[in-house]
């Protein structure tokens, strides 16, 4: 469960400017949502997530690569954001998952 508004944004791989998201999408708890930039199934994209519960949206973390079929997960445990990239067949790493506490 996540307290207040999570907010993820999708850009395309080659995008270093991160100026406009391709797709932004904003989440409360016990939601779940496919997000992309518009890319082939084969080819990457970045996410960037923030904390959008106060006046200003905190960034929590940014993917450099998240494939088709990637999961992302959220949570908020003891104060903490918990994220959690589960990696999938589209990915250079398959089946690997890391967690980041923010």
């Amino acid at each position: 469960m996540v307290d207040g508004t999570i907010c993820v944004g999708t850009y395309g791989a080659d995008d270093g400017t991160y100026a406009h998201t391709y797709s932004k999408e904003n989440f409360k708890s016990y939601r779940n949502q496919v997000v992309s930039a518009g890319q082939q199934k084969t080819d990457s994209f970045q996410v960037t997530i923030w904390d959008d519960t106060d006046s200003f949206a905190k960034t929590l973390i940014h993917f450099n690569e998240v494939n088709y079929r990637d999961h992302i997960f959220i949570c908020k445990l003891n104060g903490k954001h918990v994220i959690t990239h589960c990696r999938g067949e589209y990915s250079n790493k398959p089946g690997t998952t890391v967690q980041h506490k923010c």
